[in-house]
């Protein structure tokens, strides 16, 4: 999650750093002047896909590690449950629960936690940085990276009952494609392929619709970040003249609101994974949390006791 937000705010920099490098150069200096922000904008521009290289890299190995040692575990707890304690879910929604379920748990750290902490240090350390040389825009940039992640946080409390639909619904395409691709036979045989296709689409709409619900909030809050960032820019624009600032320093603040809006687009998909990896886990644990409905006895077992004989 560092890396990932020394990623973004290498981002940024470089959005600002080249806003203030092509401005100060219209006002032809001399050449020395401009080194520092020609070192800096070549800095940012390497450190930037090599850091998001390296979080993606770091953060992916480890789920994937996670993933391999989950699996074993979920399988070594499903095998006593098989077949009384699965009652009436059938193989689809088995195997949703076992690896659609299961990745949506473990890869939550790469698909909620990296992107929000980057996103969250990202426009706090801009904030502080901007408060520096105009305290206002510095203020407004921290509020915009509050609301945008408060909102999203907000948005997927309310929609908390469209994700458990979707999800619902998902399992039931999941059943009706496995009921017809598994009974192909006998539904020709009776006529009915017709009738499991329609019930495949059907369930298929279900998913379409929850997930436009959901996506309409995570819309108006993407919605909501830009106009923000909109709402800064024309601050320091207003302010601009009444201040005294320069052209170049003009457009480093100008600039630096709508970079961040940019890292601040990714907030909430980052919390729609969260809320799917919450709901994921409580799948799984209704699933293996069961007692066996036949338990080992103590001793040793029969193949103990011919290694023994």
């Amino acid at each position: 999650a560092l890396v990932g937000a020394l990623s973004s705010l290498a981002g940024v920099a470089l959005t600002a750093t080249s806003g203030w490098l092509i401005v100060r150069a219209w006002e032809q200096p001399v050449v020395l002047m401009l080194m520092v922000a020609i070192v800096g904008v070549r800095t940012f521009g390497l450190a930037r896909p090599v850091l998001r290289y390296a979080e993606r890299l770091d953060s992916h190995d480890v789920a994937l590690d996670q993933l391999a040692r989950r699996r074993a575990e979920t399988y070594r707890r499903l095998v006593p449950l098989t077949p009384a304690r699965l009652g009436r879910r059938g193989r689809a929604r088995v195997l949703t629960g076992v690896v659609a379920d299961l990745d949506d748990v473990v890869m939550a750290a790469v698909r909620w936690w990296v992107p929000l902490v980057g996103a969250l240090l990202t426009g706090l350390v801009a904030a502080a940085l901007l408060v520096v040389l105009s305290p206002l825009i510095g203020l407004l940039v921290a509020l915009q990276t509050l609301l945008v992640v408060g909102g999203s946080a907000l948005v997927e409390r309310r929609t908390a009952g469209a994700q458990q639909q979707e999800l619902a619904a998902r399992g039931r395409v999941w059943e009706a494609a496995h009921t017809a691709a598994d009974r192909c036979d006998e539904l020709r045989a009776v006529n009915a392929g017709d009738t499991a296709l329609q019930t495949v689409v059907a369930a298929d709409r279900d998913v379409v619709r929850w997930v436009r619900r959901r996506a309409a909030g995570q819309a108006a809050v993407r919605a909501a970040s830009w106009l923000l960032a909109g709402v800064v820019v024309a601050v320091a624009a207003v302010l601009a003249p009444s201040a005294g600032w320069g052209g170049p320093l003009v457009a480093l603040l100008v600039l630096t609101p709508l970079a961040l809006a940019d890292v601040l687009g990714g907030v909430p998909d980052a919390v729609s994974a969260h809320s799917r990896a919450r709901a994921a886990t409580e799948r799984l644990e209704a699933l293996l949390g069961q007692e066996p409905a036949v338990a080992q006895a103590d001793g040793p077992t029969q193949a103990e006791d011919g290694a023994q004989a």
